[in-house]
């Protein structure tokens, strides 16, 4: 048997601490608790875009700024979504 150890560029580093999620249970403290707190940062995220939505939509939907914004987010969003597949 041998072991090679092969160490983490930045990408593949940051996809690692992505990839971590309270559902892996690493044993460290530190993994956990980072794993929680990546959790709780997506669905903090996921909260503020599509309230970020709901309010533009009650407050002002024909607000041209607004949905021009939306519209080049969006268009960003698919683009790079299509870059990095």
């Amino acid at each position: 048997m041998q072991i090679r150890t092969q160490p983490f560029d930045k990408w593949q580093y940051m996809m690692h601490l992505h990839e971590m999620t309270p559902s892996r249970n690493e044993g460290d403290w530190r993994i956990t608790s980072w794993a929680v707190y990546m959790e709780f940062s997506l669905w903090s995220l996921i909260f503020m875009a599509l309230s970020g939505v709901y309010l533009w939509l009650a407050s002002r939907p024909g607000h041209r700024w607004a949905q021009i914004c939306f519209g080049a987010g969006t268009a960003i969003f698919i683009l790079f979504y299509a870059a990095v597949r």
